[in-house]
């Protein structure tokens, strides 16, 4: 279960970081094997994740008092499950959602052997490890995006490690996943908002997982 516990808590945080106004719910989806298991240090481990990255959080969630403290600030808790629906890796998949009076938003990840990886970001499929220092980005699907985004990385200095594109079917909004070397200062950020393509970014830090503490018996 450790592997799945690291990925709760990776999809929380980046939902916690990425996201726009705050989250009155978050939602677990679990597909596959791992829905047939007890889930409730998985889903602690992804409120705990979320939590953490909240400013001016009082007391530091964990794998035991994360839905505890969730209830505290009024934030409701939810869980459904799909078991087998496949075969192999990426059968086991984790779905966690934030929901508030105006907005949702989704991602989805596995467990690969290098580690937690994610799959989708609200319905658009996108693969990326999810380790390092992120930058992601929302933009429109419109030619030359991804060189526009390379050419102002390197003028400030940022060396990409990892770029992945992902796009609605529709073909009219976009998402990258930019793994980078080193932190990612804000005025990175906003040259790339400098883009007239660029919609959205937002930089995605992860810390060591909970799964790296002791686990309740």
């Amino acid at each position: 279960m450790r592997p799945y516990i690291a990925l709760g808590e990776r999809l929380g945080a980046f939902l916690a970081q990425s996201c726009e106004g705050g989250v009155e719910e978050i939602g677990l989806d679990y597909s596959g094997e791992i829905a047939e298991w007890k889930t409730a240090l998985i889903r602690n481990a992804a409120v705990a994740g979320a939590l953490n990255q909240i400013a001016h959080a009082h007391e530091r969630a964990n794998l035991v008092n994360a839905a505890s403290i969730a209830e505290e600030r009024g934030i409701r808790l939810s869980e459904r499950k799909h078991p087998r629906e496949g075969s192999g890796a990426a059968a086991n998949v984790l779905r966690v959602t934030f929901k508030n009076a105006h907005h949702q938003n989704t991602v989805a990840g596995c467990v690969q052997p290098s580690g937690p990886h994610l799959l989708e970001i609200d319905g658009i499929h996108v693969e990326a490890p999810l380790e390092g220092n992120v930058i992601y980005l929302r933009n429109l699907d419109v030619p030359g995006v991804v060189g526009r985004v390379g050419t102002v990385l390197g003028q400030q200095n940022v060396n990409i490690a990892n770029f992945s594109l992902g796009r609605s079917e529709a073909g009219s909004s976009a998402v990258a996943v930019v793994q980078v070397d080193g932190d990612i200062p804000e005025t990175v950020l906003e040259a790339l908002r400098g883009v007239e393509t660029v919609l959205l970014a937002k930089a995605i830090r992860f810390v060591a997982p909970q799964a790296k503490q002791a686990v309740p018996a």
